[in-house]
This record gives structure tokens, C-alpha cells and sequence, in this order.
């Protein structure tokens, strides 16, 4: 087989070989899999480096194509292709001496030159056809056409041309389709006609109204002269560097162009890293614009960071994340929990920030379960205490506790707290002390629980004085136990 060697490699184009399009063999292989045989080809000269080559045969291998295919794209079954390339005798392997390690090697496609020879006659015989096509278009005479098709088709243009050029002045217009129209019933017009009849008005008569361009609203004469200062103007910035920006940020750029020259100057802000960042960030092209604008005018020269603008503008984005991530809760937690009073949707947004932070898989399973809690608090009908929803919410960020359903869960939950509540509180006491000491907690889980219990001390003031004694009992058993174990 024809297998790629060393002095194939050193290739400085995207290779795709004709015969892959024009033989017969290859006209039942996949645009994809060409595709691939294509990428996997200009990996040839990385494999070689790598020191994957053989040393008997010269043969160049590589190992799991399918890898390099995925970094291109996820979105086709580059498995398929690969097999695709396999039956189609384009791709080789064989087994090594280590188990399930499989050596791969690309194969050239045969060159058929009668073939590839024959399609070049194809295609030179169809362009000879459309230059004779082409031809009798243009060689028509215009008095072939009736007399009213041509009068259409000159106003058309003519309208055209008056939308174009934004013309408004009446005796202008008028004077324009006399000449144009009524004295041309037989001939088809052109656009430079039209162009020239225009211009012998204005120089001949007292008329005096130049074309102007009709310009979209968002592109008036303003934007079109700071564009072209930006693009072809300023002389801080390389051009290369700029075209990789669209007019949009341009624009916003030359809105703050001070602050931008003196951050430059300042070695506080770089085209290069801005383009870096917002390939990084990966924002959608009008929330970039957005955020850089809002940037520029927040960042405060004096006391700006002294990393640069660009660590103030990701600290933006962050905000901006931050800000509409906890919209996003306070917008669920006001719809889907519509039956609890506000006191209790305030407290269930400060939890489920709170988890979002440190229990985000649990966060996830709680949100979208939320109609399911709110439909449990309204078949209470008002009976539930605020202590046990409270309580019975917290539990569902336990992370000891293993939740299948949130429905049961949360229902057991209530009930469970209910019986807990009812028992005299000597009784809790006891019971709860006999359960820490039949669970054999390991070091990292009493320091979780220590953990835990500090990060609450900030709102203990808020807590009624049998929950205020209840933490403190924890807090000095835990501490002893923990001394115990560090022994």
C-alpha cells in the first residue's frame, strides 16, 4: 500500500487530493470522512516529530484518530468515519505487542490521471458552453423586447437608482425621467447611463443636489468617518490587530478612544489580550460589546488595577455572570414558590445561594424541584409553621443524606422534624446524644460538622433560645471529640 513516508511531510497546504473528488472509486466516500482524511493528513508532520514512525519501513503510525477528530469537532461520529476511511482502503492498523494498543496508518488515494484528466475536459467543456450562454444573453438587441417591457424595466432601475442616491429634490426627479424614460422607449438603460444623464443635469441647470448614499440608521456619516479612523486613521494599534475586531467594537473603542490611548501608552491595555479574552470568555459577540462599553466607563484611571484594564474587564464579566446567575434564582424562587409568604422566599434564596456555592449538584436537583415544594407547603393550608419549613429545607443540603425524590424527602422531612418537635426537649437531647455516639464519624466529618456549625454563629442571634442551646451542646461535644480523635 501506498503509505505516507518521511519526505511527504514537509507540506506547507491543507492537502486534499483530487482523485478523493474526481475518481470513481472515491464518489460514494463521505464529504466528512474526505474531511477527516484530510485533518488526519496534516497531523502527518506532529506524528513524525513525535518519533512515530517506523524505522524498517518508514511508515509513519499514530494512535487513536479518533482523539484528533474529536478536538475538531464533537458533533460528527468520527468513528463512523474512521470506518468509513478503513473500507475505503484510506486509513490502515495493526496490533502491537502491547494489549489493546492499536498502530494506525494513513494511506494516499491512487492517482488516476486519465481520470482526473477526463474531468478537466468536462469542465472545460461546460465553461465553453456558458461563454456561448453568456454571449447570446449580451448579444440580444433591446428591440427584441416589446416596448413596455422596456419602459419597466428602465423605471425600475430608475427608482432604484433614486433610492440609492436618497434623491428628494421634485423638479430633479422629473427632469431625471424625462431624459431616462420618455426618451428611451426602445432602449434598455444601464446604471452608468443613468449615472451620466444625472450628472449632465446638475452641471447644466440651477438644480443643486448631489447624490448622497442612503445609509442604514445604525451606520450614519458619523459612525462611517470613526470607523474609518479606526480602521485607517489612528496610528497606535496595528492594522492586523484590528481587523480582528467587528465595526461594533470598533465603534466602542473610538466612543473611549482617550482612555484607550492613554491605557495603551500606559502599558494597562493590549488589542492582542483583548482579542484572547474574548476567545476566552466565550460571550456572544453583542454581550462583548456590552460588557467592554460598561468596562470603559467604570474603570477609574486613578485608581485602576494596576494589572490593566484586562483584569478589571474579566472582573466585570464575572460581576455580570455573578448578578444575573442570582436574577436567574430570584426569578425561580418568586414564580415556582408563589404560595409561600416573602419572608419565607427570602430565606429559601438565601439557602439556595448558599448552596450554589458549595453544593452545586444539589443545587441543581432543588431548583427544579421547586413547584414540587411549593405544592407541598399549599396542601398544608397554612398549617405548617415557618421552624419546620425552614428546617425541613435545610435538610434537603445535608450532605449526609442521599435524595432520590424530593417529593418524599421533603415530605418525610416535615414529619419527621413534627414528631422530633413534639418530644420534650430532655428527650430530644437524649435521643440525639445516643445517635452521635452509635455513628462512628471519622476525623474529616466531626472537622466538616465543626466547620459547619462556626460558619452558622453569624446568624445564631436570630435563633430562637432552645435552637441557641441546641448549638451550643454541638458546638462542645464536637470540640471534645475532636480533641479525643487528634489524640
Amino acid at each position: 500500500m501506498n503509505y505516507f513516508r518521511e519526505q511527504d511531510l514537509w507540506s506547507h497546504h491543507f492537502y486534499l487530493p483530487k482523485s478523493l473528488m474526481l475518481d470513481e472509486q472515491f464518489q460514494d466516500l463521505s464529504a466528512e470522512a474526505k474531511i477527516a482524511w484530510s485533518i488526519l493528513y496534516d497531523l502527518q508532520t506532529f506524528f513524525y516529530q513525535a518519533g512515530w514512525i517506523e524505522p524498517e519501513s518508514g511508515r509513519v503510525y499514530f494512535y487513536h484518530p479518533q482523539r484528533f477528530l474529536d478536538q475538531i469537532s464533537k458533533d460528527v461520529i468520527n468513528l463512523e468515519l474512521l470506518k468509513e476511511l478503513h473500507r475505503f482502503r484510506l486509513i490502515d492498523y495493526s496490533t502491537t505487542e502491547i494489549p489493546k494498543l492499536v498502530r494506525y496508518y494513513l494511506i494516499k488515494p491512487n492517482m488516476d490521471e486519465s481520470r482526473i484528466h477526463h474531468s478537466r475536459q468536462d469542465q472545460e467543456k461546460l465553461i465553453r458552453k456558458m461563454d456561448e450562454y453568456i454571449t447570446s444573453l449580451t448579444a440580444k438587441e433591446p428591440e427584441e423586447l416589446p416596448k413596455d417591457v422596456i419602459r419597466k424595466k428602465n423605471a425600475d432601475m430608475l427608482k432604484a437608482f433614486i433610492r440609492k442616491h436618497n434623491l428628494k429634490h421634485d423638479d430633479l426627479v422629473s427632469e431625471l425621467y424625462t431624459v431616462c424614460i420618455m426618451q428611451n422607449p426602445k432602449k434598455l438603460l444601464t446604471m452608468d447611463y443613468i449615472s451620466e444623464a444625472y450628472q449632465n443635469i446638475i452641471n447644466t441647470s440651477s438644480i443643486n443636489e448631489m447624490p448622497k448614499e442612503s445609509t442604514d440608521g445604525d451606520y450614519d456619516e458619523e459612525k462611517i468617518a470613526a470607523l474609518n479612523y479606526m480602521k485607517n486613521g489612528q496610528r497606535i494599534f496595528d492594522q492586523s490587530l484590528i481587523r480582528l475586531f467587528n465595526d461594533d467594537t470598533l465603534l466602542i473603542m473610538y466612543k473611549h478612544f482617550d482612555l484607550v490611548e492613554y491605557l495603551h501608552y500606559a502599558n494597562r491595555f493590549s488589542l492582542s489580550i483583548l482579542s484572547q479574552q474574548k476567545t476566552h470568555l466565550k460571550l456572544t459577540m453583542d454581550r462583548f460589546n456590552m460588557l467592554l462599553d460598561q468596562s470603559f466607563s467604570l474603570y477609574d484611571v486613578e485608581n485602576g488595577e494596576m494589572a490593566g484594564f484586562h483584569t478589571f474587564f474579566e472582573k466585570i464579566v464575572e460581576n455580570q455572570y455573578i448578578f444575573e446567575r442570582e436574577q436567574k434564582l430570584q426569578d425561580e424562587v418568586t414564580h415556582k414558590l408563589f404560595a409561600l409568604p416573602d419572608h419565607l422566599k427570602e430565606f429559601t434564596y438565601k439557602e439556595m445561594k448558599k448552596a450554589l456555592e458549595h453544593f452545586p449538584e444539589r443545587y441543581e436537583l432543588v431548583v427544579n424541584n421547586l413547584r414540587v415544594i411549593n405544592t407541598i407547603y399549599q396542601d398544608q393550608e397554612g398549617q405548617l409553621p415557618d421552624t419546620i419549613f425552614e428546617k425541613a429545607f435545610r435538610r434537603l443540603f445535608m450532605k449526609d443524606q442521599e435524595i432520590y425524590s424530593v417529593n418524599g424527602f421533603f415530605k418525610n422531612a416535615i414529619v419527621w422534624i413534627q414528631e422530633d418537635e413534639s418530644k420534650p426537649k430532655k428527650a430530644r437531647k437524649q435521643e440525639n446524644r445516643e445517635k452521635d455516639e452509635k455513628k462512628d464519624y471519622s476525623k474529616q466529618e466531626w472537622l466538616e460538622k465543626l466547620v459547619n456549625m462556626k460558619e452558622t454563629e453569624g446568624s445564631i442571634a436570630n435563633l430562637s433560645e432552645e435552637e441557641k442551646e441546641e448549638y451550643e451542646r454541638m458546638g462542645e461535644e464536637l470540640e471534645e471529640l475532636l480533641k479525643d480523635l487528634e489524640d
